[in-house]
């Protein structure tokens, strides 16, 4: 599917998030990061769907001028 997502940023905000929370909570979130780490653009969402991330912040605008 064709997606009009930055996922590079989409990618770095959830493995920020979940090594945040290797240090903070778990460490079962080392190994969520290991899953973004490998996670298609379609697992991404999915991930960060999971874990509440809004998808509307990772949209890529269109400029207009």
């Amino acid at each position: 599917m064709n997606y009009n997502i930055d996922f590079d940023s989409l990618r770095n905000d959830l493995l920020n998030y979940f090594y945040s929370l290797a240090f903070t909570v778990n460490m079962a979130a080392v190994l969520e990061s290991d899953r973004v780490k490998k996670a298609s653009n379609e697992e991404l969402i999915i991930i960060a769907q999971e874990n509440n991330f809004n998808l509307e912040n990772y949209l890529i605008k269109k400029l207009t001028y």
